[in-house]
């Protein structure tokens, strides 16, 4: 749980820097992604009871972002080379946790990367 006012204040940062992420608020600033990430990590440290959840989130919003055809597709593209810090840390989880859960999780990403690269084949000249 996070309980320090200095995680606390981490955590609504990290919160904030999502919206950025997610809605694609500022696609000049690429680095807001490895940095919310990092926040992300961070969090994840202090409070690691926490770390599935926050890798959770953090993977969900990702592959949510990657496949809104709203968002150009530059940023969903660069959402979805982002995913593997998360998805490693979930995945470590699920395989002590619920081990069946595993090959569900990595089909779904595998259907956001085909979706994304469906959606780069129909952009194409």
């Amino acid at each position: 749980m996070i309980t320090t006012e200095e995680t606390r204040q981490l955590a609504g940062h990290w919160r904030l820097l999502h919206l950025y992420v997610r809605c694609a608020l500022d696609v000049r600033q690429e680095h807001l992604v490895a940095h919310w990430l990092q926040i992300g990590t961070d969090l994840m440290v202090r409070s690691p009871s926490q770390a599935p959840k926050f890798a959770f989130q953090m993977l969900d919003t990702l592959l949510q972002t990657a496949t809104d055809e709203a968002l150009p597709w530059s940023w969903r593209g660069l959402c979805l080379a982002h995913i593997e810090g998360p998805r490693k840390v979930l995945i470590d989880w699920l395989q002590v946790h619920d081990p069946v859960a595993v090959g569900a999780l990595e089909a779904g990403i595998q259907r956001c990367c085909d979706r994304l690269a469906a959606d780069g084949l129909r952009r194409s000249p």
